[in-house]
């Protein structure tokens, strides 16, 4: 092998300190992830300020001890009492009185608050009950709202548009928590921006539940989704079961697509896997977790999952867009034979005809051809009639009209296992050469597109999901479209990212062995 040049070496360099920075991210340290989810910080007069309301809401995936939690506007606070235990979907409602009649709390119903702050003994002062009461109202007032725990780590904290200036706070004891002293202002974190005036007898509330984005609702949903609302987000995702079987060495696998339009404000993403370890049916504190985070847009992979049922909740690098799901990995007797043999594509004038393979198809639940502009965002061209066959078949479609600049095929089975295609380009011309791996999950060998401005050598490192070098090694690329092979049968199975410096930018592609 040649010695590496000063170049090479400072590839290396930069890939090892790319590495580095995707393994240094920070991990939560709980069984759920509770959320200040809506708040009235101005009731109308009819219910007056007593009326004022704060709704937590633990998103999941199991449950979580508020206790202790403080809840501050930056000049009173309020402390949980220990041992509060919230549940997963559960909503928790702090008010200025024991019950909030209709409509002060939900347009339609009454509602019955977790805790009265002013008859709870666990405040920092005394809250006003006329005037401003626990938070400062008026339609352009830019009340603060934060959530720490015990620790005095902020959980949670969003602000209209800046915050106001904060006092020296020392939390109640509320029984048995360990008082705090704290001031807003010195404190370093980032808040959620609301952005709109709240106007009176209004919430701020997420779009819906979870959500990173806010607006003003007349609605009044304490203790309600707030997806009732009819508003939607503009996030979306998808979860796909990769590998539905722990068998042997092959472990399950699942991957999470992500749809949004800039996914710098959501990836890194983190996410808490919880697993039914007793196999009682519920996700509670004698099951196990774990938690990770996933770097590379636009999708969170997981591998290595064994025999047994899990929830999964993802975050985005805000600590919102949460969503959560349940699926659940079988045993071996769940054979899945299904193959694509091939998926290959031509042109012909403003037409585009596909071709692929299939073997041993009689377990194909759906086929659908996706289409993309950008060879990352993917979304339905059409959906391919299923012919389940014993043995080989050959499927054809044709698109016509406006052509997507990229193509692949996703096949679903009835066993929830999803095989993707290579991508394809239409010839549609594109200023975007997106690097891409294939087949997924993949056996014995990877085959990787690469394009070049110019000749060039490219280091490689395959990383495993515990962060280790499975394997490293040099690619010659050639100006122009590059399909490289690399060899896999050596790796256990799992995943894995193949990351390479190229122009001195990184380039991480994600895959799975099986």
């Amino acid at each position: 092998m040649r010695s590496l040049s000063t170049s090479g070496k400072l590839i290396l360099c930069a890939l090892a300190i790319f590495i580095g920075m995707q393994q240094a991210k920070a991990q939560p340290s709980t069984q759920g992830r509770v959320v200040i989810n809506e708040y009235m910080p101005w009731p109308s007069s009819s219910c007056g300020t007593t009326a004022e309301f704060v709704e937590l809401l633990n998103f999941g995936p199991g449950p979580i001890d508020i206790g202790c939690y403080i809840l501050t506007d930056g000049d009173f606070s309020v402390t949980i009492p220990a041992n509060t235990i919230l549940q997963p979907g559960q909503y928790y409602i702090l008010a200025g009185q024991n019950t909030l009649p209709q409509p002060c709390g939900n347009m339609d119903s009454t509602i019955t608050v977790n805790l009265n702050w002013y008859t709870c003994g666990c405040t920092s002062g005394t809250i006003p009950n006329t005037g401003d009461g626990f938070m400062t109202d008026g339609g352009s007032a830019s009340e603060q709202i934060v959530l720490m725990d015990g620790a005095g780590n902020v959980v949670d904290a969003a602000v209209r548009s800046s915050p106001e200036t904060s006092a020296n706070i020392t939390s109640s004891s509320a029984g048995s928590c360990t008082p705090l002293t704290f001031d807003l202002d010195t404190k370093t974190f980032i808040y959620e921006t609301i952005g709109v005036n709240a106007g009176r007898g209004n919430t701020f509330a997420r779009v819906v539940d979870g959500d990173c984005g806010w607006l003003r609702d007349s609605k009044q949903s304490a203790k309600a989704s707030n997806a009732s609302s009819g508003d939607a987000s503009d996030i979306t995702y998808e979860i796909d079961i990769v590998e539905a079987t722990n068998c042997g060495s092959v472990y399950g696998s699942v991957e999470i697509h992500v749809k949004h339009h800039d996914y710098s404000m959501v990836f890194p993403m983190n996410y808490t896997i919880s697993f039914d370890s007793d196999n009682d049916g519920d996700f509670d504190f004698a099951d196990s977790y774990t938690y990770g985070h996933d770097s590379t847009a636009p999708s969170v992979s997981i591998s290595g999952l064994f025999l047994g049922r899990y929830r999964i909740t993802v975050a985005s690098v805000g600590g919102c867009y949460l969503q959560s799901f349940e699926f659940t990995i079988l045993s071996c007797t769940a054979v899945l034979p299904v193959t694509l043999e091939y998926f290959k594509s031509s042109q012909k004038g403003k037409q585009q005809s596909f071709e692929w393979k299939l073997t041993d198809g009689h377990e194909i639940e759906k086929m659908v051809l996706q289409k993309s502009n950008d060879g990352y965002s993917f979304t339905t061209e059409a959906e391919i009639n299923v012919r389940p066959v014993t043995g080989s078949q050959v499927y054809h479609h044709t698109v016509g009209g406006n052509l997507a600049k990229y193509y692949r095929l996703k096949i679903k089975t009835n066993t929830d296992r999803v095989i993707y295609s290579s991508v394809v380009s239409s010839g549609v011309p594109s200023n975007v050469n997106v690097p891409q791996a294939w087949p997924t999950p993949a056996r014995s060998n990877l085959f990787v597109n690469l394009s070049a401005e110019q000749d060039q050598a490219v280091a490689y490192q395959v990383i495993s999901s515990n962060g280790t070098v499975a394997a490293r090694g040099t690619w010659q690329l050639s100006r122009g479209k590059n399909v490289l092979e690399l060899a896999v049968n050596g790796l256990a199975p799992g995943l894995y990212q193949l990351v390479m410096m190229q122009d001195l930018k990184p380039v991480s592609i994600k895959f799975i062995k099986q």
